[in-house]
């Protein structure tokens, strides 16, 4: 990200990154620069100081593993649509966002995965979307009974003219 800014060019080394990156964290300045952003996008930057502000669900359910193996298919798709089931995003402009509803991914593709484990991570207010954000869920994982390779950070680099 830092070259993608036209920042970190000059930088080779990861650990010299990484040791920058570590600066601005212990310095303040990375929490400086979150505040800025949420105030940006209308936020209460409050909130950066203290979690326990943010809204939270009343009901959270757990959806698990069917079989053991290796997740093949994370289908984002899917996972959207169950948070969207629960009032986490507009159908059209003018309806209410609740902002306590969402969803937890627990799993990515490439993990292995036992029988029973956690999957996603369901924090809902109305028992009665609660069923359609589950039917989401359920179809959004394949498992897979061999290994699967974990899909990479990036697929590609896109360089702008400068």
């Amino acid at each position: 990200m830092l070259q993608l800014a036209g920042r970190g060019l000059r930088w080779t080394d990861e650990q010299e990154v990484r040791e920058l990156l570590e600066s601005k964290i212990a310095d303040g300045a990375a929490r400086a620069a979150l505040r800025r952003m949420v105030v940006g996008q209308g936020g209460d930057p409050g909130v950066i100081d203290d979690p326990s502000t943010l809204a939270a669900a009343k009901n959270r359910t757990v959806v698990t593993a069917q079989s053991a193996g290796w997740m093949q298919q994370v289908d984002a798709l899917s996972i959207s649509m169950a948070a969207f089931e629960l009032g986490a995003g507009r159908e059209k402009k003018g309806d209410p966002i609740n902002m306590a509803v969402g969803v937890e991914c627990h799993v990515k593709v490439g993990d292995r995965v036992e029988q029973g484990g956690p999957l996603l991570t369901i924090h809902y207010d109305d028992a009665d979307k609660l069923a359609a954000s589950q039917s989401w869920a359920d179809r959004a994982f394949v498992i897979a009974e061999t290994p699967c390779e974990p899909l990479p950070l990036f697929y590609d680099v896109i360089r702008g003219a400068r």
